[in-house]
């Protein structure tokens, strides 16, 4: 009978004990909150090639360029005590834990970049913690889209210009309004480098020109005080003979 009151009176305390002990500490919740700081992603550029036997070449063409490029996102500093579920909108893409972790970072690949995609990381705390599924943070990636009008000819002078960069954020807004956005742009260019190229006295006559009623107002009231000065100066010299 004493036999069994002791292994329940164990059994009672390691109960507890364990419960106790499991609990999720605001000194552990603080750890975590400071280590999920850290987990961030990244996106680069990727080169792969095509599966020749689901590729059909152009035009009968043996031997053709199956290069091409997507986008991998990485996930950095990303531990056993978290887990990470990305999500586009309301779609689930994938979920990262800490086995998905290889040299350092666990990835996902975009396919698809004649798009913008803009990333939610959900970020929860693990089973290997004792604050386990708690969403701890989360933020955002977005990927940019492949500009095709960036190998146009149009932007050969203007390989820095936001409108000629290979990706871009913006939205497409046709090829009509993209000419025309350069044009402009350029235009605007050729005359900073008019102005900049003008000598000081040239830059002295535009802005003569540009403030001229400035000036002209100006000069007929210096010269109304100048006459109005004389005048009174030569009445004195009257008042005085």
């Amino acid at each position: 009978m004493k036999k069994s009151k002791y292994c329940l009176f164990l059994f009672i305390i390691l109960f507890i004990g364990k419960n106790v002990f499991a609990e999720c500490t605001y000194e552990e919740q603080a750890k975590l909150n400071s280590e999920a700081a850290t987990i961030k992603a990244i996106y680069e550029e990727q080169k792969g090639n095509l599966d020749l036997s689901n590729y059909i070449c152009a035009d009968g063409q043996e031997d053709c360029n199956t290069e091409y490029s997507y986008f991998k996102v990485a996930v950095l500093n990303l531990s056993e005590n978290f887990y990470v579920k990305i999500s586009e909108g309301k779609k689930t893409i994938t979920t990262l834990t800490y086995s998905n972790v290889v040299d350092g970072i666990a990835s996902f690949d975009v396919e698809d970049i004649t798009e913008t995609h803009t990333y939610k990381f959900d970020v929860y705390t693990s089973d290997k913690t004792n604050c386990k599924s708690k969403l701890n943070r989360s933020f955002y990636l977005t990927t940019p889209r492949l500009n095709e009008y960036a190998n146009y000819s149009i932007c050969d002078e203007l390989p820095d210009y936001y409108l000629c960069q290979q990706y871009v954020t913006f939205t497409d807004m046709g090829f009509s309004d993209f000419v025309d956005k350069i044009e402009s742009y350029k235009k605007e260019e050729e005359e900073k480098e008019k102005e900049r190229n003008k000598s000081f006295f040239e830059k002295i006559g535009d802005f003569v020109k540009e403030h001229k009623t400035i000036f002209i107002t100006g000069g007929v009231v210096i010269i109304v005080g100048v006459a109005g000065v004389i005048i009174i100066k030569q009445k004195r010299r009257k008042d005085i003979i």
